[in-house]
């Protein structure tokens, strides 16, 4: 009897490949939905290629990275952006070409979310073709990540050193308690801890030249250095960590983060040229284009600026290979999450390819709209 997968996309796309079955990268139909997925996106300027929010579909990350491969070397995208954070990123960006930052450090900047075997070489290609200067990769999250060890060696002293002399030592120390959630009795996350971390955040974003506690600017302002986006995007997470009623959403962080990337003239390199196509790496919740939600996602805010350059490829698979950040697989078709061990010995369910069928966003019972469709 034939396997079945079913769809289960909060957001999908409105592009004219369809809802597909897709095997293992071994068969001939997986290279088949590869080349139309890179035809329905090759001429966007913003490709978003998305995934449960789960993060762990092995085979989704196989094909996801696949065509994003084939977008880079057949239709002119030059940079990956990642939901992952934007700080680790920029300071990568100072670095490549110079002092060489190797394969582990550009892991840490995507995540381990991403630490699957499925992207393993994938990631690899990454890491040569930013070293070589040939694609920029970007992260466009204001929040940090276990993995960001560089963030937490500098951004706390580019915090305090924009809160003047007289607060610069207690800055200095509040960050990195928090960067490294180093509380104590002493030093407990407690109201006082709260506030000198949120005045700190504000302070060094205000002395930056941007609104106290946002992001940047939504219109993708250019001309911003790169320490102030840094110093900027983490007055933002402070302040949706600790008054998220008056603060921006993540949503609004991540779509801002990539209207900078792509606005010429932000990088210190002057490697931002116009009409830049990107590739974005993300979650179906962010890549949503569907409006009248409680939080507008990312994409809406996107398609709704860029149209018909804006296009989604939303994948998932069930039942499915299931990846927990470490360079092996665990198989959870029977609900179980037993060790498949180093080589993934659990089946390979197929990944299923989607498009919109009046999906209607994150948090809105979209996943009741499932779609079952045999595998090829």
């Amino acid at each position: 009897m034939p396997r079945r997968c079913t769809a289960l996309l909060a957001v999908l796309f409105a592009l004219p490949i369809g809802a597909q079955a897709v095997p293992g990268p071994e068969s001939a139909h997986f290279e088949v939905v590869v080349a139309e997925a890179t035809k329905a996106l090759c001429d966007k300027r913003i490709a978003v290629l998305a995934e449960l929010p789960s993060h762990g579909e092995g085979q989704a990350f196989a094909l996801k990275a696949a065509i994003a491969r084939r977008l880079v070397e057949r239709c002119g995208f030059e940079t990956v952006a990642f939901e992952a954070p934007i700080y680790e990123f920029l300071e990568l960006e100072r670095r490549w070409g110079f002092s060489h930052p190797s394969a582990l450090d550009l892991d840490r900047a995507i995540g381990k979310f991403w630490w699957a075997r499925e992207l393993a070489g994938f990631r690899r290609w990454l890491h040569g073709q930013a070293e070589s200067r040939r694609l920029r990769l970007v992260g466009i999250d204001d929040q940090i990540s276990t993995t960001s060890v560089l963030t937490r060696s500098f951004l706390p002293a580019r915090i305090a050193d924009r809160n003047g002399n007289a607060r610069t030592a207690t800055c200095l120390a509040t960050v990195a308690r928090h960067l490294d959630w180093s509380y104590d009795d002493r030093h407990h996350f407690g109201t006082a801890e709260q506030r000198e971390l949120l005045q700190c955040a504000r302070d060094a974003a205000s002395a930056a030249g941007t609104p106290k506690g946002a992001a940047l600017s939504s219109d993708g302002a250019t001309g911003a250095p790169i320490d102030a986006a840094m110093v900027n995007n983490f007055a933002s997470y402070v302040a949706r960590q600790l008054e998220p009623a008056d603060s921006r959403s993540r949503d609004d962080a991540l779509a801002a983060n990539l209207l900078w990337h792509l606005a010429p003239g932000t990088w210190h390199l002057a490697r931002g040229r116009a009409n830049s196509k990107i590739i974005v790496w993300t979650a179906t919740v962010h890549g949503s284009k569907q409006g009248g939600l409680e939080v507008m996602p990312m994409g809406k805010r996107l398609a709704d600026r860029y149209g018909n350059g804006f296009g989604v490829v939303a994948i998932s698979a069930y039942p499915r290979r299931i990846v927990d950040g470490r360079p092996h697989a665990f198989d959870d078709r029977a609900g179980a999450a037993g060790n498949a061990g180093s080589e993934g010995s659990g089946r390979v369910a197929p990944a299923c390819l989607a498009r919109q069928q009046g999906a209607r966003g994150p948090g809105s019972g979209a996943i009741a709209t499932a779609r079952k469709i045999r595998q090829r």
